[in-house]
């Protein structure tokens, strides 16, 4: 282009066509098919590839939609209302200890007592607890400690023909019928061992001849122990105390009974009752009577 005209524009592109032209030279035969058929794959590439897009996002939208036709029918877990919320079970209450249902009115009456040499008895004192001194001459300790009673009462006799002759008793009340036995017992053996009990009151001498006898009781056992003699008796000192005791047991309430006979004039038959097989002592008798009272 050093031979054009600077200056004539038209020679100036005249210039650029003709080397334009020189440069052009056309591509072989077998060049052109290659790259067409290059074309030709690309083309097929990304139809494919589009094709796939489609499907994907096809079927990611038909499995939405069938989780939220699934998930519509399925049942939802429902919360429970304040009203169906099932509260703590409440640990079960301990049962209240019994309340004492012993009074005065489930004590030996005088009447049940019988006749002792065509006499009754008549009460001295009624109170509850267990009273002051001993109810038998055998206890080895307080009646009020005795397996821990929940009530007690006591009832003092005295024989209308004499005023030195006592009946003295008292009732128990217990917890349960497994404290009432084991008192019961504790009675019995107390009974078995009297004599250093007696000796340990103070009193010089202790005979026994007797034993126990079962006693039928209605709804309970019954227990009769008889002759104690044991002394001197205060300013008499050739005669001696005839005691004799009878434990009753009946649910949870204990009895205790004990007479005491300080007058040796006054002797029972301790022979058996041809009958029965008990002694001829009207003590015996009065045993069932005070255990129908005990039990009401």
């Amino acid at each position: 282009m050093s031979d054009v005209d600077r200056n004539d524009p038209l020679a100036q592109l005249r210039s650029l066509a003709e080397s334009g032209s020189r440069r052009a030279a056309p591509l072989p035969s077998a060049r052109v098919r290659e790259m067409g058929a290059r074309r030709h794959r690309r083309r097929i590439v990304a139809t494919v590839v589009a094709a796939s897009l489609a499907v994907v996002v096809a079927a990611g939208g038909a499995l939405a939609a069938a989780d939220q036709l699934v998930g519509a029918q399925r049942p939802q877990p429902s919360m429970p209302s304040e009203a169906e919320t099932p509260s703590e079970p409440e640990p079960p209450e301990s049962a209240p200890p019994s309340a004492p249902t012993l009074t005065q009115a489930d004590l030996v009456l005088a009447d049940q007592l019988g006749q002792y040499f065509d006499r009754g008895w008549a009460v001295v004192d009624t109170q509850e607890g267990v009273g002051a001194g001993v109810v038998s001459v055998c206890q080895r300790g307080g009646l009020d400690t005795l397996g821990d009673p929940i009530a007690a009462w006591r009832r003092d006799f005295v024989w209308r023909g004499d005023g030195e002759l006592t009946i003295r008793s008292a009732a128990l009340e217990f917890a349960d019928e497994v404290a009432a036995g084991a008192a019961y017992q504790t009675l019995r053996s107390w009974i078995d061992s009297c004599r250093s009990a007696v000796l340990d009151r103070g009193f010089d001498r202790f005979e026994s001849a007797g034993t126990w006898y079962d006693v039928d009781v209605a709804d309970g056992e019954g227990s009769f122990y008889a002759p104690y003699l044991y002394g001197p008796v205060p300013d008499l000192p050739d005669y001696g105390y005839w005691d004799s005791q009878g434990v009753v047991l009946v649910g949870n309430r204990v009895l205790l009974v004990s007479m005491v006979d300080p007058n040796t004039e006054f002797h029972v038959s301790y022979d058996d009752n041809d009958d029965t097989g008990l002694p001829l002592h009207p003590f015996i008798d009065a045993l069932p009577a005070a255990a129908t009272q005990l039990a009401e």
